[in-house]
């Protein structure tokens, strides 16, 4: 009797096993595929987003955005809010990342300050929140454009990068993260610099919306990440741009990250308005210094090494041109020893450059920040100068102020 229990049982248990079994395997297929169905529903979703690169688009580039490839990048991002004709850029954020020297170095440009130096179209400052709009009122769909021009004028840089965040973008991303962005107090830990500077609650924005963001959120909204097409101004692919801001927090984490904070007193003048009431100013002298004391840091070592000496003359019929070519020569790491006009104005833009072996990493920069627009002589001016490289710039440099 026992035996035949033992084998009824056994005839059972096979009973089952053969029972079970294709149903466990059905499932298991039934879940392959749609988990293989979601992740080609996720990259087809994916490829579909598009950005908006206006620049490009305006072939703007070559005067805009730098191409000169090294270890430090410089990547220019806007956040936008409002909707319409509410649209107002609310902070702007400028990384400059030095991988090889593992340095980074972040400035933060809150929207509502203004910017001297667009008087003669406008009769008076006007705010960074209105660059877009003012921009749009110079020439039709081009204030995302003009924006990035306006922010490399007023700190005196060109950026390799721009990513334009919308407000519809922004909302997209936090709905998809799970949430409004979180700015903690503990964020300012990562920053070298904060001993002794002022970093505000706007200034963390950026390190919140990165601190947010997970790829695992952004795989399994799949769904959400669909209204992010078109509402991302940027030269750059939706997920380089993405990718920018995913790993932000890591270069602020685990290098050595320094900051300035725009919104400090430090960097700002009240004055009033010739339109009425009291406005507040960058004062670029004080940003300018405080600047290239950090960019020093994260300069590329070849261009580090060179010492270069720069001379700037105007021969270009604009007043104030050589002191706006030169700041941004010096805002990237080049030494402008000497400013002043030339004897003469000319036709041509001119670098001369009697040891072009020996300041290349320099003659890049320069090259760069003048849009190659310029003849190159191996040589000095038939004026006395003593600086390494000598720019004298010529009437035609009123191309890089077209818009």
């Amino acid at each position: 009797m026992k035996r035949r229990k033992y084998q009824k049982q056994k005839i059972d248990s096979k009973k089952n096993g053969i029972s079970t079994s294709p149903i466990k395997k059905i499932l298991t297929w039934i879940l392959c595929i749609a988990s293989l169905s979601y992740i080609v529903y996720f990259f087809v979703v994916l490829s579909g987003i598009k950005v908006i690169d206006p620049i490009s688009e305006n072939s703007s580039n070559h005067y805009l955005l730098s191409k000169n490839k090294s270890d430090l990048e410089r990547t220019l991002i806007l956040f936008e809010d409002g909707v319409g004709e509410k649209r107002r850029i609310s902070d702007v954020f400028l990384l400059f990342s030095n991988s090889e020297k593992d340095i980074s170095l972040v400035t933060y440009v809150p929207g509502d300050i203004y910017f001297s130096g667009l008087e003669e179209n406008f009769g008076a400052p006007i705010q960074i929140s209105s660059l877009r709009y003012a921009g749009d009122f110079l020439q039709e769909n081009r204030g995302v454009e003009y924006s990035v021009w306006q922010m490399g004028q007023i700190l005196g840089v060109k950026v390799d990068n721009y990513i334009w965040l919308t407000t519809e973008s922004r909302k997209v991303l936090e709905r998809t993260m799970g949430g409004n962005i979180e700015v903690q107090e503990s964020f300012k830990e990562y920053y070298k610099n904060t001993e002794g500077a002022t970093i505000g609650e706007n200034f963390l924005l950026l390190h919140g919306l990165s601190n947010r963001f997970s790829y695992l959120k952004f795989f399994l909204n799949a769904s959400d990440i669909k209204g992010l097409d078109k509402t991302i101004y940027t030269n750059l692919t939706v997920l380089k741009a993405l990718s920018k801001i995913a790993t932000f927090k890591n270069i602020v984490r685990n290098g050595d990250t320094y900051a300035i904070d725009l919104s400090s007193p430090t960097y700002l003048d009240d004055k009033l308005s010739e339109r009425g009431g009291q406005i507040t100013t960058i004062n670029t002298e004080n940003f300018d210094k405080a600047f290239r004391s950090f960019y020093i840091k994260v300069l590329d070592r070849g261009l580090e090494e060179e010492r270069v000496r720069v001379e700037v003359y105007n021969g270009s019929g604009i007043p104030g041109s050589a002191y706006q070519l030169g700041r941004k020569i010096e805002n990237s790491g080049c030494d402008v020893v000497r400013y002043g006009n030339a004897p003469k104005n000319i036709s041509k833009t001119t670098v001369y450059i009697p040891q072009p072996e020996s300041f290349s990493n320099s003659l890049s920069v320069v090259k760069e920040i003048l849009s190659g627009m310029y003849e190159e002589v191996n040589g000095r001016p038939d004026f006395m100068t003593t600086g390494d490289i000598v720019i004298v710039l010529g009437e035609d440099i009123k191309l890089m102020y077209r818009f």
